[in-house]
């Protein structure tokens, strides 16, 4: 009986899909029509690239240096962003399943940013000082596009273990929901966490990320 939960519980999710995706093939808006496969409509994302930049970082104690050639600079790590998020939807709502009572939200986070102190800007100035290098992300493509993603047609029970597995073993703590057999909120979550850290589309049960976790189905 719970594998059976378990198996509907992830076919269900299957075809929902998020909205973060990488540089991977994805299919345009006409429909797929090849025989014998599945698909999920999914949104497009802005694609961040990573740079790095470096400082020269004054490590000495010269007054004249200090009020002269030294400064400080505010950079931004990476920029703002959106993530779904379950809310509160009716604070008046009785069901007894707490889920019942929740939407997917979609929030904006906001820019991360970091303040360097002690940058020599005129290196000539002393050789008391040491690069330090920092990672820069920013949007380099702008997202929002539907697609369509291939998916899973028919998940087996194994496959959502060794999937729920395999985000445990990374961090994510899904304990309660592979004791009771069920793929809920949580293993959701993860599993949209997982593609969202790691490139991969989010939101369905791809054949990407099967491929990406060399998973057998």
């Amino acid at each position: 009986m719970k594998k059976t939960l378990f198996l509907l519980l992830s076919i269900a999710f299957l075809y929902s899909c998020g909205t973060y995706q990488n540089q991977s093939s994805y299919r345009p808006n006409d429909m797929p029509n090849e025989p014998g496969k599945c698909y999920a409509k999914c949104l497009t994302p802005d694609i961040i690239t990573t740079e790095n930049i470096a400082f020269p970082i004054y490590f000495g104690n010269d007054e004249e240096i200090l009020r002269n050639h030294v400064s400080s600079e505010t950079i931004e790590l990476s920029p703002k962003s959106t993530e779904w998020v379950k809310k509160k939807a009716d604070r008046n709502c009785k069901s007894a399943d707490p889920n019942d009572c929740l939407v997917w939200c979609l929030v904006e986070r906001p820019a991360q940013k970091i303040t360097i102190e002690n940058i020599l800007r005129d290196t000539t100035a002393s050789k008391e000082y040491e690069i330090e290098t920092f990672d820069l992300d920013f949007v380099s493509s702008n997202g929002g596009q539907t697609v369509w993603m291939e998916v899973i047609c028919d998940p087996s029970a194994e496959l959502i273990s060794a999937l729920q597995a395999r985000l445990n073993d990374d961090g994510y703590d899904l304990s309660v929901e592979m004791l009771q057999g069920v793929f809920g909120s949580a293993s959701k979550k993860a599993l949209k966490d997982y593609q969202k850290n790691n490139g991969l589309h989010v939101g369905g049960l791809t054949e990407e990320l099967i491929d990406f976790l060399n998973l057998e189905y």
